[in-house]
């Protein structure tokens, strides 16, 4: 993590440097050099405004990384056309992955300050954008074998926050399993792997776009609402897994099984 260091203008230049110098670090570099880019070159009055000094929430990261990674310019594209056919599906999966490899990488690198002035600057530029309430899914109440029911306690004890869907996704995905013989179910994933994870199961595996894939709904202003809720709620719960729980060896289970479950095909 980098040092803090300056006032709000300085940190923007400051972000600005970070994204030419480290461009290698990242599978996109374009993609984060637009995300700066627009911060850089803001007036003092628009850069002032911003609360950088309080960390943003889950839910304010999960809206900005969802619109600017899922729902970006190659989604745009998709919007053009009105239609998203299997090539067209499979090159925003790839983009997407990508883009949250690259923001979790740059997460990752940022101090505290500077993090926060890219999340609030685009938070505040993301605001006014429709966005539908949908109800949350019904998730019955399964028996769960003992060794699940543990897990599921670490996962109200430590994610109180995290909806019961996420969590029901967990021990499901547990009960499936990991096949040894492909992966080692504790080896810690790549930062390629967990992006796919998340971009699947926050983005490629809504109701939503898989409805708009398959012709039964249509691409328009409603079902994009509808798309921006669903992977916003989604992304929100991957954020908080990431950074509250405790276990690595779970974290590491989780994201080997689930790729294996769903990511199996997907570029590494």
């Amino acid at each position: 993590m980098r040092t803090e260091r300056g006032g709000v203008q300085l940190l923007a230049k400051d972000l600005q440097i970070f994204a030419f110098a480290n461009k290698q670090r990242f599978e996109r570099p374009y993609f984060v050099k637009s995300l700066v880019i627009p911060i850089a070159d803001a007036g003092p009055s628009e850069l002032s405004s911003l609360p950088v000094e309080k960390h943003p929430t889950f839910e304010i990261q999960a809206e900005v990384v969802s619109e600017l990674c899922f729902l970006g310019e190659e989604f745009k594209k998709i919007e053009d056309r009105e239609e998203l056919h299997d090539p067209a599906m499979r090159t925003l999966m790839i983009e997407s992955s990508r883009q949250i490899k690259d923001w979790l990488v740059m997460r990752a690198m940022l101090n505290r300050k500077e993090y926060s002035l890219l999340v609030h600057f685009w938070a505040s530029r993301l605001s006014k954008l429709p966005v539908s309430v949908l109800p949350e899914e019904e998730i019955p109440d399964f028996e769960l074998p003992l060794y699940l029911k543990k897990i599921k306690t670490i996962l109200d004890t430590e994610l109180p926050e995290v909806d019961k869907g996420f969590k029901s996704m967990i021990t499901t995905t547990l009960r499936l399993g990991v096949d040894s013989k492909k992966d080692d179910p504790t080896s810690e994933p790549t930062s390629s792997k967990i992006a796919n994870v998340i971009t699947s199961y926050s983005f490629r595996n809504t109701d939503t776009l898989e409805g708009i894939h398959s012709g039964i709904y249509p691409l328009n202003q409603k079902t994009i609402s509808n798309l921006r809720y669903e992977t916003r709620r989604n992304l929100k719960n991957w954020l908080i897994f990431i950074d509250k729980i405790r276990n690595p060896q779970l974290f590491n289970l989780v994201i080997n099984a689930y790729n294996q479950q769903n990511c199996s095909n997907w570029e590494k």
